[in-house]
């Protein structure tokens, strides 16, 4: 609706204090004072600042959102890696330096190297093992 349509009387010298003597409006007419317009176009200006802030404060809870989203995934995913937990495996016996009990020690080492790989990430720490 534009402005045009509307059949408006603005009377820039109206002082509603004191009485006028100009005609009674028509019953379509609408009068506005200069400072009725002004009071509009004053509540106009304040909702669309009032509109620029709600999108400001949109975009930012939607980043807000965005952010959560990928931590609350980054959680998700890094829980269910470190619930994947390597199975229990037996220390094997200690050496005793028998030749017949070498085999047997050295498959079980390296059953226990393969099934708990995280206790065992470099050859050194494998060394230091089957030496202690």
């Amino acid at each position: 609706m534009s402005m045009d349509n509307l059949n408006m009387h603005v009377d820039p010298q109206f002082n509603p204090a004191t009485p006028t003597n100009t005609p009674e409006p028509d019953e379509e007419a609408i009068v506005l004072t200069q400072g009725m317009w002004t009071h509009l176009v004053n509540c106009l200006s304040l909702s669309e600042a009032n509109i620029a802030a709600l999108e400001e404060q949109n975009q930012t809870l939607r980043n807000r959102h965005m952010a959560l989203e990928r931590e609350y995934y980054e959680q998700a995913t890094a829980s269910h890696k470190s619930a994947h937990m390597e199975p229990k495996i037996p220390d094997p016996r200690i050496f005793s330096g028998s030749r017949k009990e070498l085999l047997p020690f050295l498959v079980k080492c390296r059953l226990k190297f393969k099934g708990q790989a995280s206790c065992f990430p470099v050859e050194r720490s494998k060394i230091l093992y089957v030496g202690s």
